[in-house]
């Protein structure tokens, strides 16, 4: 944890200084430095709602409707109960729309 005067905004994929900002949710990205933080563990360090796990420019953005949707499945999987799945930010404008509405209707009807 980052002591004194934290920066603003934080180095890319430094969540670390966020621990201590008075936020109520997050947005997250698996890619944290030059490793990965999985739903879970994001969820253990932060203990706050969160929003994320699809790379806006991977999957999301590029693969076929069946791999979005085993993506979509996957991830929610593995979230945490307070989770919204969503991109890690703003999806190319190239991002074919059954891809949204793919993932989308995945998370609303996905029950664990």
């Amino acid at each position: 944890m980052h002591s004194g005067s934290l920066p603003w905004p934080p180095a890319e994929g430094d969540f670390f200084c966020l621990q201590s900002r008075p936020i109520e949710a997050f947005v997250y990205t698996q890619a944290v430095g030059e490793g990965t933080m999985s739903p879970k563990e994001a969820s253990q360090m932060f203990g706050r709602p969160f929003m994320g796990g699809l790379e806006r420019k991977g999957t999301i953005a590029m693969a076929s409707l069946k791999d979005v949707r085993k993506l979509a499945k996957n991830i929610l999987a593995e979230a945490p109960e307070r989770f919204m799945l969503a991109a890690d930010c703003t999806v190319p404008s190239e991002t074919l729309w059954n891809h949204l509405k793919a993932a989308i209707e995945v998370a609303h009807r996905y029950q664990k």
